[in-house]
């Protein structure tokens, strides 16, 4: 009886660290109005010690790229926004490509500028982005986002 139910305290703890999730990137997102039409839309990656987070700009046999995609009717906008942060530029083990990535030492900002028709409220959409640390790299993740502008 005690073998059968260390054996199973053993499997109930093993299944349940299968089970966590590993999360080392948070987003925060924020806007700024620059004129009646037009905002700054800030996204913020806090993260983790020890992770990395990919540029917007990737070589095709890379990584996946940071992207943002917007959901909401009566936005535009030109190009992919100003990334602030520490960017490391390099060779890049995992895929043996050149990229750009910026490390966990501060946070990683894209400022992008986007004009809204006067109905719109708010810009929705979602954010790809793809996270590494020293042993392994997770798949593509992706975050909703919705951000007021009025």
């Amino acid at each position: 009886m005690l073998r059968f139910l260390s054996v199973s305290i053993l499997l109930l703890f093993t299944v349940q660290s299968f089970g966590q999730l590993v999360d080392p990137v948070k987003w925060l997102f924020s806007s700024e109005k620059v004129s009646e039409k037009e905002y700054l839309l800030i996204y913020t990656a806090k993260i983790d010690k020890g992770w990395t987070v990919y540029s917007q700009e990737s070589n095709e046999d890379g990584p996946v790229p940071t992207k943002i995609t917007y959901y909401s009717e009566g936005v535009s906008y030109d190009g992919d926004g100003k990334e602030i942060g520490h960017k490391k530029e390099g060779l890049d083990s995992y895929f043996d490509v050149l990229v750009t990535k910026f490390l966990d030492d501060e946070d990683f900002v894209i400022k992008h500028n986007v004009k809204v028709n006067s109905d719109v409220t708010s810009v929705s959409g979602f954010l790809t982005f793809m996270a590494c640390d020293d042993s392994n790299c997770l798949p593509p993740s992706e975050v909703d986002f919705k951000i007021t502008v009025k």
